[in-house]
């Protein structure tokens, strides 16, 4: 799982910065249905992210990032 992840609250909405798409694009897959409401997922060249307005669903991808 990630080995890095920055994580920001900008504007109501949760940023989860990952170094490796493939990372980033795994995370996403797992978020539960029930929290997808509203999430996206952005992918570039130099990394990936996971952009959330919802506090559950960044909770969760915290849990995830820290279990990892």
């Amino acid at each position: 799982m990630p080995a890095s992840v920055t994580e920001l609250h900008m504007m109501d909405t949760w940023v989860f910065r990952l170094a490796e798409a493939a990372d980033a694009k795994a995370l996403f897959e797992e978020l539960p249905e029930t929290l997808k409401a509203g999430a996206e997922l952005r992918c570039a060249l130099t990394g990936a992210e996971i952009r959330t307005p919802s506090d559950d669903a960044a909770d969760w991808v915290r849990g995830h990032v820290k279990a990892a």
